[in-house]
């Protein structure tokens, strides 16, 4: 029920929207912007992850039987 009110209250919204007319009445422009700056460095990091080992050996499952019985 509360996901549906919203569902519902979104697309009032959207209908409502959709009545607006929208003109530009003036373009829109950047700041100018100065930046001087020196070349950085990124620090470096010596990372090792874990030391995994994967093998795999055999093992013996026991599987119940089913029996079925048809009427």
């Amino acid at each position: 029920m509360h996901t549906t009110v919203k569902a519902l209250m979104l697309g009032a919204v959207c209908l409502g929207m959709t009545g607006c007319k929208v003109n530009k009445t003036q373009e829109g422009k950047l700041p100018e912007v100065n930046v001087s700056a020196k070349s950085g460095q990124l620090p470096e990091y010596n990372v090792q992850g874990p030391k995994v080992e994967m093998g795999s050996k055999n093992e013996t499952v026991k599987v119940p039987t089913v029996k079925v019985k048809t009427p």
